[in-house]
């Protein structure tokens, strides 16, 4: 993935979860919030590590969140 794909999808993730939040009718586990805002901050974290270092190897695996 490019930088800034990990940016985007970063962002993405964020927007779906807080429409979920907002949205939904029950509560969430807060350790699936946490293995989420964890993705976040590892996309973000691959982000400013790939405008450095082009050559950097993310450890992130694809993951589905339905």
């Amino acid at each position: 993935m490019r930088a800034k794909d990990h940016k985007n999808k970063a962002a993405d993730l964020l927007a779906t979860l807080s429409h979920w939040i907002k949205t939904s009718k029950f509560d969430y586990n807060p350790q699936d919030l946490e293995a989420l805002l964890d993705e976040v901050k590892d996309r973000y974290t691959d982000y400013i590590e790939l405008k450095k270092n082009p050559r950097h190897e993310s450890k992130i695996e694809q993951k589905s969140y339905k």
